[in-house]
């Protein structure tokens, strides 16, 4: 048993053009095959046809398969190709900590002034209902599943998703649009002077592909614990650190965290990895 922890960035890793060149190769040979007997007219070979596509078929699953496990980029690019046919859906768990320079003047109404704000700024359609538990505590609610509790400890504001939102691949760019008019409302009217935002992203019964990216080449008997960080470009001030069960990204400010998270759950931010 063994552990795995890695921190790393962006590196370019060299494609196996030559397997690449084998499967189109193999694609490309039943149709010149096929399109050169038609023209001949010696369809009355076709037994010896289905013969060579039966064994290209083969030789193609073959190719693919040392594709997906030795290439990065064929891997995530599986994977994005899959993202898009099939549509299943994430668990995500994100929140706020927004900044002061100046203490509040009502410390012990902060929380619900800026709960009643929220409420009426029309961020949804249908208002909210909000829930005040303490002076520090309180609670506004978009629908069962968009709840997030707000505390505040005199110095930062806390934001946080009551419970894990379930979201179709569908909806990934739905949902990012709505939490960042909702980030970007709250330090407005909370006149918040910074921002740290993260996003966690479980995937359904622990099939992140983000571990199969690290881990695709060693046994899974023999990894007791898996955790790497990596950064997502150079200027985007955020880092991403996977688990075995999902992903999360943190960043400062709003819409760069959101916009990372896209890329990473499209499978384009380690394109080049």
């Amino acid at each position: 048993m063994s552990n795995f922890n890695t921190t790393t960035g962006y590196r370019h890793q060299s494609t196996p053009w030559v397997l690449w060149g084998v499967v189109l190769f193999l694609l490309l040979v039943p149709v010149v095959v096929c399109a050169g007997l038609a023209w001949l007219g010696l369809w009355e070979l076709y037994s010896w046809v289905i013969t060579v596509v039966s064994l290209e078929i083969g030789a193609i699953s073959v190719a693919v398969n040392l594709l997906y496990h030795r290439s990065r980029s064929f891997f995530l690019f599986w994977h994005r190709v899959q993202s898009l046919l099939v549509r299943e859906y994430t668990y995500w768990k994100p929140s706020f900590r927004f900044a002061f320079n100046d203490s509040p003047k009502n410390p012990n109404d902060f929380v619900r002034d800026v709960l009643e704000q929220v409420q009426k700024a029309g961020i949804r359609r249908d208002e909210p209902h909000i829930t005040i538990s303490t002076i520090s505590e309180g609670e506004i609610s978009f629908s069962d599943e968009d709840a997030f509790v707000f505390s505040f400890d005199g110095e930062t504001l806390f934001v946080t998703s009551k419970i894990k939102m379930r979201v179709p691949s569908q909806m990934n760019n739905t949902l990012a649009t709505f939490l960042t008019r909702l980030a970007e409302k709250i330090m407005s009217i909370s006149n918040a002077t910074s921002i740290e935002s993260d996003v966690k992203v479980f995937f359904k019964e622990k099939n992140n592909p983000y571990y199969g990216l690290f881990m695709r080449n060693i046994p899974g008997d023999l990894i007791q614990s898996f955790d790497a960080c990596f950064a997502v470009g150079e200027c985007s001030g955020c880092r991403v650190e996977a688990g075995v069960d999902g992903v999360t990204v943190y960043g400062q400010g709003i819409g760069n965290t959101f916009d990372v998270l896209k890329d990473i759950l499209s499978f384009r931010s380690l394109s080049h990895f």
